[in-house]
């Protein structure tokens, strides 16, 4: 490279003399890097015309090819320093409904803005399919409320959180302060998916608590449930961010609800493979920015137990660059 460099200063500025004054060499230095690339290369790149250098047509040829590969270099040069600075490269982001409906969108643009030459991809798929692409690095991130000992994906639980119960704002019910399940004994009532883990965990609710509902609707994610409590086809158990999004738009009315329902939500990332400092910028910001989320919801906390936190952070040694 650094006979290239001898090379395209002697054509760039027409003389040794210029090319050493632009390298700092001596010019016996740059005529010898010369010679040695034209020995290297057993191509003779320059016609002597007395004191002048003109350059063969190969020479010529060899030139355009080298700047090719110094513009190049510069480009990584200036790539290494985007990343090093966390304003360039690429993020992909898969998550399920509930964070990516409005939370994650709102996190990442403001993440985008400090850094435009970001590419960022964000996906709202189902949370099997969250823990499948991260166990398969298909993306840098994850987010879901799945549990999975899959060996290819680390996980941390970033909170966990007392579901709630959501009703049409006309409904008797809306006017206390508290839902029990008992309040809710003959009422018309949306579950989630039958093969859902919720599912089981709010059924088991109101076994233990021998209540009866009649059970209208099955919906996939919170949000479905929500537009069908807000079209008054009966009452849900859903996760307090996605009843916030539809309370204030005074689509749903959402309050407590008791026995509580945990949610918990977690952030995947894929095992085996250190996190660019993008993924990581973006996980802390993302780790902010839900705190404040929580706040502002109104959403209450669980306290994780010890072995949680525990195996938290044993996923955070696993996952550390």
């Amino acid at each position: 490279m650094r006979q290239l460099e001898a090379f395209c200063a002697v054509i760039d500025h027409q003389t040794v003399t210029g090319a050493a004054h632009a390298m700092r060499l001596s010019q016996p230095a740059v005529s010898k890097l010369v010679a040695t690339l034209e020995q290297d290369t057993r191509l003779a790149l320059f016609r002597r015309d007395r004191r002048r250098l003109i350059p063969t047509e190969e020479g010529l040829i060899l030139h355009r090819q080298a700047q090719a590969i110094f513009d190049r270099l510069h480009d990584i040069e200036r790539l290494s320093e985007e990343l090093r600075n966390l304003a360039g490269g690429r993020l992909n982001v898969v998550t399920m409904m509930a964070l990516g409906r409005t939370f994650l969108p709102d996190a990442m643009s403001a993440f985008l803005r400090e850094r435009p030459a970001v590419v960022a991809s964000l996906h709202v798929r189902s949370s099997r399919t969250v823990v499948d692409q991260i166990a398969a690095q298909q993306a840098d991130l994850g987010f879901t409320m799945l549990a999975s000992d899959d060996p290819g994906v680390s996980a941390r639980v970033l909170c966990r959180l007392k579901g709630v119960c959501v009703l049409p704002p006309a409904h008797p019910l809306a006017a206390s302060p508290v839902i029990r399940a008992r309040d809710l004994d003959g009422e018309r009532f949306i579950s989630f998916s039958l093969d859902s883990s919720m599912r089981r965990r709010i059924d088991e609710v109101f076994e233990r608590e021998g209540v009866a509902r009649q059970l209208m609707v099955d919906a996939y994610v919170s949000a479905a449930a929500c537009s069908f409590v807000a079209n008054g086809m009966g009452v849900a158990i859903v996760e307090p961010f996605t009843a916030w999004d539809f309370a204030r738009s005074g689509q749903v009315v959402s309050r407590p609800f008791e026995p509580e329902v945990v949610f918990e939500f977690r952030m995947l990332r894929p095992a085996g493979r250190p996190p660019s400092l993008l993924a990581e910028a973006f996980a802390a910001q993302v780790e902010r920015m839900l705190a404040e989320h929580v706040r502002r919801t109104g959403a209450e906390t669980v306290t994780v137990p010890a072995d949680v936190r525990a195996a938290t952070e044993h996923s955070r040694r696993r996952i550390a660059p």
